[in-house]
């Protein structure tokens, strides 16, 4: 499945305070970097083409091995294609289930091996047969005259499908398909745009008659300045589309949200965000940007010009930010507490000045009382003027995926612990990657592409891929880590999250002997009766995709799969256990004027902190392996600033970190310790 490189990646690796629950610690180690161009690769189908320690926590006695069947399917196979890139970034809507268990499927291919420049490339379509098995593998495509890619599915009121995807002739046009009676299905029209460049990448839902579409416009010649306005001052500009009517009449056409006008951003690029609608007239888009603010767009009224709310769910520090421009400390607020400067004994400034942001992946999705949840994964980048333009630098590690819904306040996501301590596949207390051999399937980060889901009972449910640390190809052109699918659950509004779970497993493949050597990536999910998820894939025998200007893998069979889970029993296996999500907000030294002298320190140092309250706090010295040395309970009775004399005359030369916590933040800096 050879892959695509939106974006790469310095590789890091962290530890987690076994006391704190947060990352505060680090490791000397090598770096392998690389970097990448944040819009030179937004492809459209047009183209041819070890034992690091990680960050862990005391919740750690989880088995990710033995077998779970969480009441799980066995994998259905849908289509077979040869053109193996289904995103750039988020996943569209490709699956639509039904209460009547019918479950319908569409996905780009191409079933030609020959040919690089995948001519006959257009949607698939399959769906399941008496509610039984799907259809013919191979059905061939449905457009019967346009080269398309990027579909959706959605179904109108009278039960008819339609697909929604684009085209990239000269026109770049949104193409509606719709099925007949009979199963044939014609071009029937497009999304009416005034963009001069184009409207593409297209995300759709219906709801009755009611179609929603949202997409970028086209992106400028390659040859001019990245970030040259294209659409109304926007280098890329998200449009909105409406039709009341099933596609024959668009009454909102062209729309630029409030807050995604080019007042607010420059622009976002392909696939950088998701789209859902409910019954009760609610509209919400996610958008998940590398160098924008990760926000929440929703209309209670329909979509209806004028009823538009944004809220920001990750703020990114500077607005506006174009890559290949240097900044200061200043710039960001200061280093963030998630980053890569606090798992390096060696780090340097320029680790201080990474930036935690959204790796351009995402997912949003509405519950039962059309509250809106998000998911999106992490990802750290830096960039000054000694990059080209349009380009950074990039860690593969630290990562995460963060949770975020309407009842949290705005720029304060949480952070799933389970599926950090998850990448730890053999529970080795390391990450045991191949520095080489790591690559995200176009994707920057090795936790990714990350699908949301919640049920009627408010059980919310991620799906992601992930890189398997265990699972190393050694029979592709280039030695690559596979990545395979895996799925949490919190029961409790994101306050805990269950063990990860690998969808990949014997218990479900129809070939079990090939699990091992099984890639599946660009997840998408539904939820099918409340209480059973059904998960759409891509897999095949090797890591990577053809369709990579950097890797370019041989061109390799896929398949589309799907299975799914059942809900409850997946959260009452006996062995799930709970990740409290957060548990201390981790606050920069500064919140409470933290400060050691002196550092380097001898044999004795002074901690200084402030407080604006009487309030009980703990000061812990912990080793970079988050091994905790000393500890001290403070009861400051008053507003004021306090000092603690810290005795280090026993400890040996090194880094150690220092925390303060309080009941329910933590703030954290470094001790240097000289003989």
């Amino acid at each position: 499945m050879n892959r695509i490189l939106l974006l790469f990646t310095f590789l890091t690796i962290g530890i987690f305070n076994a006391a704190a629950q947060q990352r505060t610690a680090g490791i000397t180690g090598p770096k392998f970097s690389k970097t990448a161009n944040e819009k030179g690769q937004q492809f459209d189908g047009s183209e041819d083409l070890s034992g690091h320690p990680i960050r862990i926590t005391a919740h750690q006695q989880y088995l990710q091995s033995g077998a779970v069947t969480n009441g799980e399917s066995a994998e259905e196979w849908i289509g077979e294609t040869y053109y193996d890139l289904q995103t750039n970034g988020c996943v569209a809507n490709r699956m639509l289930t039904q209460p009547d268990c019918e479950i319908s499927v569409v996905w780009t291919g191409h079933l030609q091996t020959e040919n690089a420049a995948f001519p006959d490339r257009g949607t698939f379509f399959n769906d399941t047969e008496n509610c039984e098995l799907f259809g013919s593998l191979n059905g061939g495509r449905i457009e019967p005259d346009s080269r398309t890619g990027w579909p959706n599915i959605v179904k109108l009121e009278d039960g008819t499908n339609l697909v929604i995807n684009h085209t990239f002739a000269s026109t770049n046009q949104t193409l509606l398909v719709r099925q007949n009676a009979d199963g044939t299905w014609n071009e029937e029209s497009t999304v009416p745009s005034d963009a001069p460049l184009g409207f593409l990448w297209p995300r759709a839902v219906a709801v009755g008659n009611t179609i929603h579409v949202i997409g970028v416009t086209g992106p400028n010649d390659p040859a001019s300045p990245v970030y040259e306005p294209t659409y109304e001052g926007l280098t890329q500009a998200l449009l909105y589309f409406r039709s009341d009517d099933g596609g024959l009449t668009w009454p909102i056409q062209n729309y630029i949200i409030p807050g995604t006008t080019s007042e607010e951003i420059k622009g976002y690029n392909a696939d950088t965000y998701s789209l859902v609608a409910d019954e009760n007239g609610n509209v919400a888009i996610g958008v998940f940007p590398l160098t924008e603010d990760v926000k929440v767009l929703k209309s209670d009224q329909n979509g209806d010009i004028g009823s538009w709310t944004s809220r920001i769910v990750h703020d990114f520090p500077i607005d506006k930010y174009c890559l290949g421009t240097s900044y200061s400390l200043e710039d960001i607020g200061g280093t963030d507490p998630r980053g890569p400067a606090f798992f390096y004994t060696n780090s340097t400034a320029e680790d201080s000045l990474y930036i935690g942001t959204c790796d351009g992946t995402g997912s949003i999705t509405l519950d039962a009382d059309g509250m809106a949840h998000v998911s999106y994964s992490e990802l750290f980048i830096y960039s000054d003027s000694t990059l080209q333009e349009g380009f950074a630098r990039f860690y593969f590690l630290p990562t995460g995926i963060a949770y975020w819904n309407e009842s949290f306040a705005d720029d304060d996501p949480q952070f799933i612990e389970a599926v950090e301590v998850g990448l730890d596949v053999d529970g080795s207390l390391s990450y045991d990657f191949e520095a080489n051999a790591i690559y995200v399937n176009g994707i920057a980060s090795p936790i990714s592409a990350s699908n949301i889901d919640v049920t009627d009972d408010g059980v919310v449910i991620v799906t992601y891929q992930q890189s398997m640390e265990n699972l190393l190809s050694e029979n592709d052109v280039q030695s690559q880590h596979f990545s395979q699918v895996h799925v949490t659950a919190s029961a409790d509004g994101g306050a805990t999250w269950a063990c990860p779970y690998n969808v990949i497993n014997e218990d479900i493949s129809l070939f079990s002997f090939l699990v091992p050597t099984t890639e599946a990536i660009f997840p998408h999910t539904d939820i099918i009766e409340d209480d059973h998820l059904a998960i759409w894939y891509q897999f095949d025998d090797e890591p990577g995709l053809n369709l990579d200007a950097n890797e370019g893998d041989p061109i390799n069979g896929n398949t589309i799969g799907e299975v799914s889970i059942r809900i409850s029993e997946y959260l009452n296996t006996d062995v799930n256990c709970l990740f409290p999500t957060n548990v201390l907000e981790v606050v920069d030294a500064e919140a409470f004027e933290l400060t050691i002298a002196p550092n380097p320190a001898k044999d004795i140092t002074r901690v200084s902190y402030s407080v604006d309250a009487s309030i009980e706090m703990q000061l812990t010295l912990t080793t970079i392996t988050g091994q905790q040395l000393k500890s001290a309970d403070l009861r400051p009775n008053a507003p004021g600033t306090y000092s603690y004399d810290l005795n280090t005359s026993d400890l040996t030369a090194g880094i150690y970190l220092v925390s303060l916590k309080t009941e329910d933040q933590v703030a954290t800096t470094r001790l240097m310790i000289v003989k």
